[in-house]
């Protein structure tokens, strides 16, 4: 290949990346700085309903009255990341040309296919919070919007940290569904992956009861989906769960010698983290950066 060709294909390729960030760019841009109003409508329609969850786990279950709850869990969770393994197949389908309105949709649907997911694992695990707002932080959460400061005041700041997160995810979807039968696959594996690990973190959420700070390392990785499914990803969630079992511990020792501990900040907790108890010994979710 002389050096003529090689600069052509260069510029070809440098122009069709071009073409298929700048969308998507606007599309981020938009999403971050729109209206409070827009915000909380992405927010409603990401959501589940915390009744209709109630209602499909309790179907689920007589349909399937032989599986435990692991198993359900993850028959739940097999099904829809094949539906959002489909999603991202018909996204990339088509090359890059329909890539660049596609996959914003795809992004889209994939993160309320994966919400709606979460609730079910929640009502399975009997952890499924009364009232919406609690689903919506522990949903949140999970997706990898965890660094933000309160998730009291998550509503939102949430749908732009997650759509942050996305960017490289949708960006290296974009690049390869330039190539449609590339596209096709990696639109499959990717949608496909993020949606099992998402479901992995959830059941560990539910069923060992975490709090946001013990998966906040964990969780945060979700929004791209990688490196979660590894060896490494694991020893981290036993650490952290070692670590929470032997604070606990001290914890108990103390309050038995000492009296009621609960006005005190915990033995691991940051100066920032300290500085959230107010007045009447009650600590506000908020996490170190």
């Amino acid at each position: 290949m002389d050096s003529s060709n090689f600069f052509t294909i260069a510029l070809i390729l440098g122009g069709l990346a071009l073409f298929c960030l700048v969308p998507f760019i606007l599309f981020a841009v938009v999403v971050y700085f729109v209206t409070p109003q827009l915000r909380g409508w992405l927010d409603r329609f990401i959501i589940p309903n915390p009744a209709g969850l109630r209602q499909e786990v309790r179907a689920l279950r007589a349909t399937n009255p032989t599986l435990s709850d692991d198993e359900l869990a993850k028959k739940i969770i097999n099904l829809n990341a094949l539906k959002a393994g489909l999603i991202g197949v018909l996204s990339g389908f088509g090359g890059a040309i329909t890539s660049i309105g596609l996959t914003p949709v795809d992004i889209t649907l994939s993160i309320r296919l994966q919400a709606h997911m979460i609730g079910l694992i929640s009502c399975i695990y009997n952890r499924a919070e009364v009232e919406e707002q609690r689903l919506e932080l522990n949903i949140y959460a999970i997706l990898g919007a965890t660094d933000t400061r309160q998730l009291n005041k998550i509503a939102g700041q949430v749908v732009q940290q997650l759509v942050l997160r996305t960017i490289i995810r949708a960006l290296v979807k974009m690049v390869l569904q330039s190539f449609p039968f590339l596209g096709a696959l990696a639109g499959f594996g990717i949608n496909w992956l993020v949606t099992q690990t998402a479901g992995r973190v959830a059941v560990e959420w539910y069923k060992k009861n975490w709090t946001p700070s013990q998966v906040k390392e964990l969780a945060g990785q979700t929004g791209t989906g990688v490196k979660l499914l590894g060896k490494q990803a694991l020893k981290k969630v036993s650490a952290a769960t070692r670590r929470s079992n032997s604070i606990s511990n001290m914890e108990n020792s103390l309050e038995a010698s000492h009296g009621d501990l609960s006005d005190f900040p915990s033995p691991d907790a940051s100066e920032d983290e300290s500085k959230q108890l107010n007045i009447d010994g009650e600590e506000e979710l908020a996490f170190s950066e």
